[in-house]
């Protein structure tokens, strides 16, 4: 799976906001006024994605405005890392990295749960065959997961399941 980009994310985010379920920067300009929550992510999007030239042509005023403040900056997603934005186009940003470290952060909670797994599987005499078993779990990803420690075979749900199995 490729890695979500802050691009891929602004556009997906703007197409679950906008009421015309549409991630078109002209229809969702139209929005902004019905549709404050657009503003910022719609701004930081056109940005990114926009030249000068297709900048300019945006009517609406608060857009307008926004994108007047943001001249300067040349790169977008820099001045984020750094907080040079405004404290609304930093929640999008923190949003977006909440998102991506997700999964990093879901492998490193099955990291820790994976040796204390182990351990009450041992003190208990459960085997690896017995939990996919009465689990109805894929044989495959859960001997990795056990026997290699692969945690990127199991999603969090599953190794929490496991791990409620064996307490």
């Amino acid at each position: 799976m490729k890695p979500l980009t802050f691009k891929g994310y602004l556009k997906a985010y703007l197409t679950e906001l906008s009421l015309c379920g549409s991630s078109s920067v002209r229809k969702l300009e139209k929005e902004v006024e019905r549709n404050l929550r657009l503003l910022e992510p719609l701004v930081l999007y056109a940005k990114i994605t926009l030249d000068d030239e297709q900048l300019a042509k945006f009517k609406n005023t608060r857009v307008v405005n926004a994108l007047s403040e943001l001249k300067t900056i040349s790169n977008v997603e820099n001045a984020l890392e750094h907080n040079l934005l405004s404290e609304n186009y930093q929640k999008v940003y923190n949003s977006y990295k909440v998102k991506t470290n997700r999964i990093k952060n879901e492998e490193h909670t099955k990291s820790l749960m994976l040796p204390r797994i182990k351990e009450m599987q041992a003190a208990k005499h459960i085997s690896n065959y017995r939990i996919y078993t009465d689990l109805h779990l894929n044989p495959g990803n859960v001997n990795d997961f056990l026997t290699n420690g692969n945690v990127s075979k199991l999603s969090l749900k599953t190794a929490e399941m496991i791990f409620d199995y064996v307490s």
